[in-house]
C-alpha cells in the first residue's frame, strides 16, 4: 500500500496561502485591524489544525525525522504568529517587523521540508508522483 501524503499537500498549500495572503495585507491601504483580523481568525486556526494534524500522522520510519522537522517548523510558525498577534495589539512596529521576518523566514523552511519529504516518498515509492 503507497504512503498517502495528502496531509503533506494539503499543509504545504495551506502554508503558501497564508504566507501570500499575510504578504499581501502589507500594501498602503491595510489596517492593523485587517492584519489582526488574518492572524486571530485565519492563520493561528489554520496553523493550529495543521499542527494538530501533523503530531496526529505516524509517517514511514524513512520519513520521521523529516516530518519531525516539518511538524517543528509549524510549531514555530504557530508560535510566531501568537507573537505577530500580540506585537499588533500592543502597536509594536518594531517587534512586529521582526516577527513577520521570522515567519517568512520559518515558511521557507517549511518548503524545503515538503521538498524533502516528496523526495524521499517518491525514492522508496511511498507516494504517487506529481
Amino acid at each position: 500500500m503507497k504512503y498517502n501524503n495528502d496531509y503533506y499537500k494539503t499543509a504545504y498549500n495551506t502554508l503558501i496561502e497564508l504566507g501570500q495572503k499575510f504578504k499581501s495585507l502589507h500594501g498602503d491601504n491595510t489596517s492593523d485591524a485587517d492584519v489582526l483580523q488574518f492572524l486571530k481568525y485565519q492563520a493561528l486556526p489554520e496553523i493550529s489544525e495543521k499542527l494538530t494534524e501533523a503530531n496526529n500522522l505516524t509517517p514511514p520510519e524513512v520519513c520521521k525525522n523529516i516530518h519531525k522537522d516539518f511538524a517543528g517548523n509549524i510549531k514555530k510558525l504557530k508560535i510566531v504568529v501568537d507573537d505577530l498577534i500580540r506585537c499588533v495589539e500592543a502597536q509594536n512596529s518594531v517587534a512586529y517587523l521582526t516577527s513577520a521576518q521570522e515567519f517568512f523566514k520559518i515558511l521557507t523552511d517549511c518548503v524545503t521540508n515538503y521538498g524533502e519529504l516528496k523526495k524521499i516518498s517518491e525514492k522508496h515509492d511511498l507516494a504517487e508522483k506529481d
